[in-house]
This record gives structure tokens, sequence and C-alpha cells, in this order.
């Protein structure tokens, strides 16, 4: 495997915005077929309601993952390129 699809997600509790990270592993060409079919879609999170700030991805083998898992391991997490995760803008 060695390879990872890296992706970070936006919630918001309250009116307070937060932010959490998580990759999936797979070999190259998938984890690039995954950035193009993951990005902008929606998935299941849990958070800590006195903490928001720590959240969680609901299910590491979620389909939308097509077979693969997710790892929110924070050594594998702190290989991720920066990136900025934006605010939906209402209409």
């Amino acid at each position: 495997m060695g390879h990872c699809s890296f992706f970070g997600y936006r919630f918001i509790v309250q009116g307070v915005n937060y932010i959490g990270r998580f990759a999936v592993l797979a070999k190259e060409v998938r984890a690039g077929e995954l950035q193009t079919k993951l990005t902008g879609r929606s998935i299941d999170i849990r958070y800590n309601p006195s903490d928001p700030n720590v959240s969680v991805v609901a299910e590491l083998h979620d389909p939308l993952f097509d077979g693969l898992s997710a790892t929110q391991n924070p050594d594998r997490l702190n290989q991720a390129p920066l990136f900025q995760i934006t605010a939906k803008t209402e209409k």
C-alpha cells in the first residue's frame, strides 16, 4: 500500500466551525481516484459534545471508501501536505 489520500472535513456545532482530518490507505492510482470521488462529499463523523475539537470518522470502513480503510492515526496524518478547509458559503 504505502500511499494515502488525505482528506479534511468541516462541521458546525452551535454555530462554531470545527475541522478534522483523515487518510485513506490505498495504492497510488486508487488514492487519486478517491480524491476525485470524495471531494465535496459528506461523511458521518462523531464528536465529543463537551469538546467538539475531538472528532472521529464514524465508520473507518465506509462504503464511500470503496473497500479501503480510513485512519486518523496521528503518525499517518502528520505526513499530510498542508491544506486548507474552506467554509461553505450559505446562499
